[in-house]
């Protein structure tokens, strides 16, 4: 190896350092209190715009590499003048509901830009500046592949971001997740305040879930007496659940899942919890061990209906604990206790996973029949196995 690879090897490891230093930072500086990055929305959508912007801002230092070391601070301090202003610029139209996306995609380029040429220029005050392969360094070809890659790139990768994000806070106000929901309403909003979320718009939804998180709150903070009741406890469980406050929770769980003070629906809540912290070992034994107490009951409606909240936690559990055995098992079992079109429909996705396509189309065309209004969710999971060749023979036709 010659020295002049070496040399550029050693400078983009360097100045990629830098500019990673660059996303690090100003992440930490956009960041409020909740997490959220301020315009970017989150971490990554800054690491894309910065890093996608740095082959840009390499190319614009080479044309300037004849300035004096003063010259090039003084160009460094005034990127990071710009990048300031126009994030408080971005920030302040995020407020604006009828505010375009594409204004903001703009803003976050400029400030990407400005930040990685004020990165580049200080650093060649130190050493020398990278070299770009060869093919970017001549003529239009270069201009234009390079702004395409600073612009496009970080638009293309936000806007997916962005319908990530609002899918998972639709899924977050389904299962009243207030406290995360009002996190991923704040993300989504920074990168499009005029996204529609369930029919409403996201400002109107922030601006909902600030004032219910700000109530839970409230009532999480006022004390407990060691004798509440049951249902006292009960209710300050569901609270904390909401503000995704698990494991303060589970504490308060605990003495409701044995001796005498003992209640069914807690072993579920337990699972539950887990399930959220991601401790999936722990929610498949509460899950188990709430099947287990409910097969020792007689027959009744909440024996039916705590068998199949049970074995719907057991299903997720091991789904994600990658035992496929018991997890067939206990979708299976879900539909034999409670054959709705939801018990069908998860039954059907993890034969799919497993690549049981037959017995994925017969459950999801069950789920569609019991329920029409599922027909989207069930032509999915059909349109996805038929267009894997190794299970397009085993789907019928309809």
């Amino acid at each position: 190896m010659n020295s002049s690879s070496l040399t550029f090897r050693w400078g983009w490891i360097a100045y990629g350092s830098m500019a990673i230093g660059a996303v690090a930072i100003c992440s930490m500086l956009l960041s409020n209190s909740e997490g959220v990055v301020q315009v970017f929305g989150r971490w990554d959508v800054v690491a894309c715009a910065f890093l996608a912007a740095f082959p840009f801002a390499v190319w614009v230092v080479q044309s300037f590499c004849k300035f004096s070391s003063w010259h090039k601070l003084g160009i460094a301090f005034g990127g990071v003048a710009v990048a300031a202003a126009i994030t408080v610029f971005a920030a302040a139209i995020t407020q604006l509901p009828d505010q375009s996306v594409i204004t903001l995609t703009v803003c976050r380029s400029v400030i990407a830009m400005a930040v990685m040429m004020a990165v580049a220029f200080a650093g060649t005050t130190v050493m020398p500046s990278p070299r770009l392969p060869v093919f970017a360094q001549h003529g239009w070809l270069r201009f234009a592949m390079l702004v395409a890659l600073a612009t496009l790139v970080p638009a293309a990768y936000a806007d997916a971001v962005a319908d990530g994000i609002r899918i998972d806070l639709e899924r977050s106000l389904e299962t009243r997740r207030f406290a995360l929901a009002n996190r991923q309403a704040e993300q989504f909003a920074q990168l499009n305040p005029g996204g529609i979320v369930h029919q409403k718009s996201v400002r109107k939804v922030q601006q909902e879930l600030k004032n219910i998180v700000a109530k839970l709150q409230s009532e999480a903070r006022q004390p407990l007496s060691a004798d509440a009741s049951v249902s006292v406890l009960g209710q300050r469980i569901t609270v904390l659940m909401h503000l995704d406050r698990n494991e303060d929770a589970l504490q308060l769980l605990e003495p409701l899942t044995r001796g005498d003070r003992f209640q069914p629906v807690s072993l579920d809540y337990k699972g539950l919890c887990f399930q959220r912290l991601n401790q999936m070992s722990q929610s498949l034994e509460s899950y188990q061990a709430a099947v287990a107490y409910w097969e020792s009951q007689p027959a009744s409606d909440a024996k039916r209906s705590g068998l199949a909240s049970a074995w719907k936690g057991i299903g997720f559990a091991a789904r994600r604990l990658d035992q496929r055995t018991l997890e067939e098992q206990a979708y299976r079992t879900l539909v034999e206790i409670d054959p709705t079109a939801e018990s069908h429909l998860l039954l059907a996705q993890c034969y799919r996973e497993h690549q049981k396509t037959r017995l994925a189309a017969e459950h999801s065309t069950m789920a569609m029949q019991l329920d029409p209004t599922m027909q989207s969710q069930s032509e999915s999971i059909l349109s996805s196995m038929s267009m894997d060749h190794f299970g397009c023979l085993q789907v019928p036709r309809r």
